[in-house]
């Protein structure tokens, strides 16, 4: 994968929700790997919990390999992803790092600092942003999830792309369409 840097240091102790935040915001492998190895030596094998839980949300068409989402041989779809999002906007603490644009973590003792940056370059640019995940490897392309707020409405917009060369402008293309061509009634 392009540009894999190193998150975390040996040793170094941080909660669960700044791996979330690592993970979530500037798309952190190193914080996935963690949050895997912490479930693991509680007993609990992550990536089996991970593929459960897709079959438990009929993601029929999606297969995790591993924590970070690195292993090309593993799978899902557009339509799988959109059953998880729906099942996702139940937990606000997702969604409100999501819209985070920068932030600075640090590890338990306070003596290592993070300091993070989100991966989704649509923050600001698209307005009314609930929040977004990018993903990206090599055999993949980029992908991009996006929600998007329906101001008035009370109503959310999910878009999805998947394979793409260029995740940013795909997704700002889909939104714009069908803020454009769809009218809430």
């Amino acid at each position: 994968v392009d540009d894999e840097k190193q998150s975390l240091y040996l040793g170094e102790e941080i909660t669960v929700k700044n791996l979330l935040k690592l993970m979530l915001i500037e798309s952190s492998n190193d914080a996935a790997y963690a949050l895997a190895w912490y479930a693991n030596s509680k007993g609990t094998n992550f990536v089996d919990k991970m593929n459960g839980k897709a079959l438990s949300l009929n993601m029929i068409d999606s297969n995790f390999l591993d924590p970070a989402g690195l292993d090309d041989d593993a799978y899902s779809n557009a339509e799988d992803l959109v059953r998880l999002v729906k099942y996702s906007l139940k937990y606000d603490l997702i969604w409100e790092i999501l819209t985070e644009k920068s932030v600075v973590v640090s590890s338990i003792d306070g003596k290592i600092e993070h300091k993070i940056e989100s991966t989704n370059q649509l923050l600001g640019v698209i307005p009314d942003i609930f929040g977004g995940k990018t993903g990206h490897t090599d055999k993949a392309l980029g992908g991009m999830i996006l929600v998007v707020d329906i101001p008035d409405k009370n109503d959310k917009l999910i878009s999805i792309v998947l394979g793409s060369q260029s995740r940013f402008d795909d997704t700002k293309k889909l939104i714009d369409w069908v803020k454009e061509s769809y009218r809430w009634e």
